[in-house]
């Protein structure tokens, strides 16, 4: 869903996230439900991308935006993402999360 967001409030994240080969599958099922559910059921989730690198296996990616921190804090108390927060408990071997803000961008 789309939000009406000021540029300079937007809370944009890079998430790189590194998933135990033996539990890629369970790991995928569980980030495209959350990433769907945020992406069509939040107003202040602008884009929320899950996507998996190209040459590293079980290396995957979020690109989330948030219309503002409000917007990011919510997410984080919805039901899919504590839905998903549990399911993949234990799956991830690491996650390294980079906050960024808009040098430019054509959200809003």
């Amino acid at each position: 869903m789309t939000a009406s967001a000021n540029r300079s409030d937007l809370v944009v994240l890079w998430i790189e996230l590194h998933v135990k080969p033996e539990h890629r599958e369970r790991f995928i099922e569980a980030a495209r439900e959350n990433a769907a559910r945020s992406s069509q059921e939040e107003a202040g989730v602008l884009r929320f991308d899950f996507l998996e690198d190209a040459r590293t296996p079980n290396t995957f990616y979020y690109y989330e935006v948030y219309a503002n921190e409000d917007a990011h804090q919510a997410h984080n108390q919805t039901p899919h993402r504590l839905r998903y927060g549990q399911a993949v408990e234990g799956l991830i071997e690491q996650i390294t999360a980079h906050r960024a803000g808009p040098v430019w961008t054509d959200y809003a």
